[in-house]
């Protein structure tokens, strides 16, 4: 491409690329100026979104602090720890809970596949309220099993209010609101 880094050094594209499958993103097709504007990045990065769903555990590096949170790099792509969604527990400073560079594990809550984001919680993970601020480390260690109790109680909870939902209709006189609707 042309603005691939090209020759010695340049630690982009050699003639050794030639035949190499590359996957590519289509950003901007324009026939009237011959012009065909394409993305490695993001065909990389909407192969790896694909891969990542709500309710997921990942690992990532925090890669910045803003006062509302940290932005956290799962390979290649970024997602926001809302500072609510660190710990049960109030939090004030980020800083004092979480920093730069620090690898973390965390659940995924929701994603938009459109802009390419996600949001994290280490909340979802503690064992106790306030674990994350007390010992975090304790957090990560347990994730797994912490997230496995999150996903049991979570479908425990949605069977519950199938079952109730099934009473409710099992408990219905249908035809007298049949009967109702056609009057």
């Amino acid at each position: 491409g042309s603005h691939a880094p090209q020759g010695p050094g340049g630690g982009g594209l050699t003639e050794d690329a030639v035949g190499t499958v590359v996957p590519l993103k289509f950003l901007e097709v324009d026939q009237a100026k011959n012009r065909l504007v394409v993305s490695n990045r993001r065909a990389v990065v909407e192969s790896r979104l694909t891969n990542l769903e709500p309710g997921q555990l990942i690992t990532g590096i925090v890669r910045s602090l803003k006062p509302y949170g940290a932005f956290v790099d799962i390979g290649g792509v970024s997602g926001l720890l809302h500072i609510s969604q660190i710990s049960h527990d109030h939090i004030s400073d980020v800083s004092k809970v979480l920093s730069e560079g620090q690898e973390i594990k965390a659940m995924i809550l929701t994603q938009d596949k459109e802009k390419g984001r996600f949001s994290l919680s280490t909340r979802t993970l503690e064992g106790e309220p306030g674990d994350m601020i007390r010992n975090p480390e304790s957090v990560k260690e347990n994730a797994e099993a912490t997230a496995a109790k999150y996903h049991e109680r979570v479908k425990a909870e949605q069977q519950a209010r199938d079952q109730a939902a099934s009473e409710l209709v099992a408990g219905l006189d249908l035809d007298a609101l049949s009967t109702e609707v056609e009057a």
